[in-house]
């Protein structure tokens, strides 16, 4: 029997489908054939990071009390602390560690579930995290000039 894998997007978009289809046909006709789907998230990007130190973690720092004073390099081990641990069970002695993961090694799907986990513990912090859109938007606006000094340091005016 012979195989062939497709990969998905974490939305279940499948990149070429009209080419995957029409390879899967022609190259295989007549015999069995097993498809294989598998989620395919792509890399990280550029905006994707930007977002996160920019928009999470510097604003984080900036207005929320619990983070003041704190660098990105300590606001980021903890959020990977609390957001992206994973829990290893010793087979033979059965003792619970936990390992704190990469944030470096992620692809784009993982990436941007760790996000929305950092984004629901600093809700439990009292801090309030701006979507992408808003973010990126307000971000344009003052690059332009377009907003007043006071409106700034007020989001919620935005």
């Amino acid at each position: 029997m012979n195989q062939c894998i497709v990969r998905v997007s974490p939305l279940g978009h499948i990149p070429n489908l009209e080419h995957e289809i029409e390879d899967l046909l022609i190259k295989r006709k007549g015999k069995q054939l097993l498809v294989v789907f598998i989620p395919y998230s792509g890399e990280v990007t550029a905006q994707m990071r930007g977002y996160y130190f920019s928009g999470i973690i510097d604003e984080a720092i900036k207005q929320c009390e619990t983070f003041r004073g704190w660098s990105k390099e300590d606001l980021h081990d903890w959020l990977k602390t609390e957001c992206n641990k994973r829990e290893l069970v010793n087979q033979k002695t059965g003792e619970v560690t936990f390992v704190v993961g990469s944030t470096a090694k992620m692809g784009k799907w993982d990436y941007a579930q760790f996000i929305d986990r950092c984004i629901q513990r600093l809700a439990e912090e009292g801090h309030v995290v701006r979507t992408p859109d808003e973010y990126y938007k307000e971000l344009e606006q003052k690059q332009l000039g377009e907003i007043p000094a006071e409106e700034i340091e007020n989001h919620d005016n935005l």
